[in-house]
């Protein structure tokens, strides 16, 4: 890792721009459905305004997204260790 760690930080960086915004987009369009919903029950709801079980489903979706688009940042830096060790090993052979 330490021969190579401009490329891990390379991708390092570039993985967490994409997290974040795959963070915020699953949590604004999970909020939104949510909201959408909670309107549309809202007459049956003892809800009188959806502004705190907004901020909490927002919270709680962020939360969620989080510990799942961390999962594809793992698999990222792993593809990469796998992919410069395979790329030294075909150095090493010739």
């Amino acid at each position: 890792m330490l021969k190579n760690s401009a490329k891990f930080a390379f991708v390092e960086g570039f993985s967490e721009f994409f997290m974040f915004i795959a963070k915020l987009s699953i949590s604004i369009f999970t909020t939104t459905t949510g909201l959408l919903i909670l309107k549309l029950s809202l007459k049956e709801s003892p809800v009188s305004s959806p502004v705190f079980p907004g901020i909490v489903i927002l919270l709680f979706s962020y939360i969620v997204s989080g510990i799942f688009v961390q999962i594809f940042d793992t698999a990222a830096n792993t593809i990469l260790q796998c992919y410069l060790i395979d790329a030294d090993v075909a150095k090493q052979r010739h």
